[in-house]
């Protein structure tokens, strides 16, 4: 039935999303949105901020803030609503990791120049990573983000998405087998290149 009704919501408009969501405060609507933009607040993250780590905190802070927001405020243009939004949390996240970064300074400039490489290796991996989470099929990318970026168990996902928990597992197995041979081809295609 949630599928039926997950296709049923990709056919309502933003703003009938949103006044859905205010009206029954059921997550579903909210997923939909978030769904459909995360792709893009993901590109204002990494156009933002420095480091990936900080381009996954702000896209959880972004589903907690819309959650929030969404019940109480009207929001008239959610995609330029999102971008402000989404800068602002980058800004926010950079600061505190500026400020977290100036109180440690004294340590050793070699120390930082090694993890500033290894971020910058992470970053790749991880773009490479989330380009291969989104060519995953809706129920599986779902699933998969809930269990890694949210860190809800099998029954958190079963309840938040209306699916039974042999499936909820069948989801998360299934992404990653996909995603190793997606990852797999996209490597073999960067060595071809």
């Amino acid at each position: 039935m949630l599928l039926i009704n997950k296709q049923k919501y990709k056919q309502i408009s933003d703003k009938d999303l949103l006044d859905k969501y205010k009206q029954s405060h059921n997550k579903v609507f909210i997923e939909e949105i978030f769904n459909r933009y995360a792709h893009l607040i993901y590109g204002v993250c990494l156009k933002y901020s420095n480091t990936n780590t900080i381009c996954k905190d702000v896209l959880i802070s972004i589903m907690e803030i819309l959650m929030k927001q969404a019940k109480s405020k009207e929001i008239k243009n959610l995609k330029s609503w999102l971008y402000v939004v989404t800068k602002n949390e980058c800004f926010r996240h950079n600061k505190e990791m500026a400020k977290i970064q100036s109180n440690s300074i004294d340590q050793c400039n070699k120390d930082i120049y090694y993890q500033q490489k290894e971020e910058e290796l992470n970053e790749i991996s991880d773009k490479r990573l989330l380009s291969a989470i989104y060519e995953l099929v809706d129920e599986q990318k779902q699933c998969l983000m809930l269990f890694y970026f949210e860190q809800k168990s099998y029954k958190q996902i079963a309840e938040r998405t209306g699916f039974e928990i042999k499936k909820v597992k069948s989801y998360i197995q299934n992404a990653k087998r996909n995603l190793k041979i997606i990852l797999s081809k996209k490597i073999k295609e960067n060595e071809l290149v």
